[in-house]
């Protein structure tokens, strides 16, 4: 009784992660994450517009952006000049009109937001936890779509879109939907893989 039970609990949860994604948007997943391996930094221009839904506007900044595996990402504004964000294993500080704050690592919001960008940048949409998966191919691009179910993740975040460029594979803009239909979209231009 122990084995079948034993059994029934691996089948149910091979089950489960296999409904994450189909085999087509697995291969693509797999092809992303092997190319995303040989690259240990990201240096990039970025625009980010943060959409507000109760208010219905938008808000555009940007700046540099650094990226090193694991998951130390630095973006540095010049629209506003002298605003930071930097994640830095449990280190989170956020510079806005001069004034620095230091967010606690146990900051839950922040934590989320870390690991679904770690996730995307290091090209495993898996590591998100996911309930859905889904690949597109847009203008040569592969589009990844990542449902997160919202009551168990407390980041606010529901779903993530990212386009992942067609030869190298590298993000092209993350896109963070939060379940109010407010968003964060990260456009990187200007690249350069594996500079320091």
């Amino acid at each position: 009784m122990k084995h079948f039970l034993a059994l029934f609990l691996f089948v149910a949860c091979f089950a489960a992660k296999a409904q994450v994604a189909d085999d087509a948007d697995r291969r693509t997943l797999q092809t992303i994450k092997e190319a995303n391996r040989a690259y240990t930094t990201i240096t990039a221009t970025f625009k980010q517009t943060r959409h507000l839904s109760m208010l219905g506007e938008n808000t555009v900044t940007a700046g540099m952006f650094y990226y090193r595996k694991p998951e130390r990402l630095e973006m540095k504004y010049t629209q506003p000049e002298g605003d930071l964000l930097l994640l830095d294993g449990d280190r989170f500080i956020v510079i806005t009109a001069g004034k620095e704050r230091k967010i606690s690592p146990k900051n839950v919001k922040m934590e989320g937001m870390k690991t679904i960008l770690s996730a995307c940048l290091q090209g495993d949409m898996e590591l998100i936890g996911a309930e859905k998966i889904t690949c597109t191919r847009q203008a040569e691009d592969d589009v990844i779509v990542a449902d997160i179910n919202g009551k168990q993740n407390r980041s606010g975040i529901i779903r993530v879109i990212v386009r992942y460029a067609a030869g190298d594979h590298s993000p092209v803009s993350i896109q963070t939907i939060e379940a109010d239909g407010s968003y964060t979209l990260y456009e990187l231009a200007d690249k350069k893989l594996n500079e320091v």
